[in-house]
């Protein structure tokens, strides 16, 4: 019997050699030829785009503007990428009709993408062809002070103070001066530098309130609650006042000083008015400090004081009656709380908590009822 085979052929002895190998390789060719494409990447783009291009005509002419960056930034990105951009800078920058705003915006970009000393020394070609640009000042002094360079970032600030430039840039250069002063250990030039910008503009509310924020910022509690006593003190609005008193008492509180801050609180809580949220803000404010040393105990005798010299302050007595029931007294929780329903008859909100106080007190009768 002769052996049987496959009609293929390349199971045919004479086939196998040639007609297989074709086969192979007429498979292999439409197997790649089939195969998708692999994609080259995109070239970075080494010149602006139309959209970017008119940004940057405009901001060459104002190199420190903000908007104008980003918009410039945010069009390059449609049509290139970050290093395309960084590139490009640099050969303006460098180039031989480079122009000092053509340093100041690769300072600008270098400053964004948090390359410091790239940016200083961008910074420091602009101001060499240039000297009296203040944004440059200001923002290499900025730079300086981050990379500990005090005494450089101090010697911009004193440049920028002999410009005449624009006084929001004076104020932040001050506010700097004096951060720089006190980081270096010379608390004493800091508050003086501090005193003399607030000084200069003695109707400015806002920078006084920034400078509480940096002598917080660097240690100076005392100085920070006379900056802000003064504050309460010249304060004409009485909502101004009554926030200002809260934050002197948030900067007592956080220096550990729990006396001083809960008599202010407790100043404020009488200027506030009834069922509003700055009273319960303020009851916020006095719990807070009670529960961070764990003393509800104390929190519930002061609450109680309270409801005691002001028995219309219905917030006072749910909040006490809370803290009655999470102390687990609760023959006295049910108590404050049924004299606020008989302060407020009718209210159905008062009397669904009431239920539900009820209820956590294991009284289901009552509750019920």
């Amino acid at each position: 019997m002769q052996p049987r085979h496959s009609s293929s052929p390349c199971f045919s002895p004479r086939a196998f050699v040639q007609p297989c190998w074709i086969a192979g390789l007429t498979l292999l060719t439409l197997s790649l030829a089939g195969a998708p494409a692999q994609e080259t990447p995109e070239p970075l783009r080494e010149e602006p785009g139309e959209k970017s291009a008119r940004y940057l005509e405009a901001l060459r002419k104002r190199p420190a503007s903000d908007t104008l960056f980003d918009r410039f930034f945010s069009a390059w990105l449609d049509e290139g990428s970050v290093t395309g951009l960084g590139e490009f800078l640099q050969r303006s920058a460098q180039g031989p009709g480079a122009s000092a705003s053509d340093r100041l915006l690769l300072g600008f970009f270098h400053a964004r993408q948090g390359n410091h000393d790239e940016a200083i020394v961008a910074f420091e070609a602009a101001l060499a062809e240039d000297p009296d640009q203040p944004e440059a000042l200001l923002e290499k002094a900025k730079l300086e002070f981050r990379v500990l360079r005090f005494e450089d970032a101090l010697e911009d600030l004193e440049k920028l103070a002999a410009l005449d430039g624009d006084p929001d840039l004076t104020i932040e250069a001050g506010k700097l001066k004096g951060r720089i002063l006190a980081r270096s250990g010379g608390a004493e030039a800091a508050l003086a530098a501090w005193k003399s910008l607030a000084d200069a503009h003695p109707d400015d509310t806002d920078l006084r309130e920034d400078l509480v924020d940096l002598q917080l910022e660097v240690g100076m509690t005392n100085e920070a609650v006379a900056q802000m006593e003064a504050l309460i003190e010249a304060s004409e609005d009485a909502y101004d006042r009554v926030t200002r008193r809260l934050r002197l008492g948030d900067i007592h509180a956080r220096a550990g000083q729990r006396e001083q801050a809960i008599a202010i609180y407790d100043a404020a809580l009488d200027a506030a008015g009834r069922e509003t949220w700055l009273e319960k803000e303020i009851l916020a404010k006095l719990e807070q400090v009670y529960r961070a040393e764990g003393d509800l105990a104390g929190l519930k005798n002061h609450l109680a004081e309270l409801a005691e010299g002001a028995p219309d302050r219905i917030a006072v007595k749910k909040r006490l009656a809370m803290i009655q029931a999470e102390l687990g007294d609760s023959d006295a929780a049910r108590e404050t709380f049924a004299d606020v329903l008989r302060l407020t008859p009718g209210d159905r909100a008062n009397r669904e908590i009431f239920v539900d106080l009820l209820d956590r007190l294991v009284r289901p009768a009552e509750a019920a009822e």
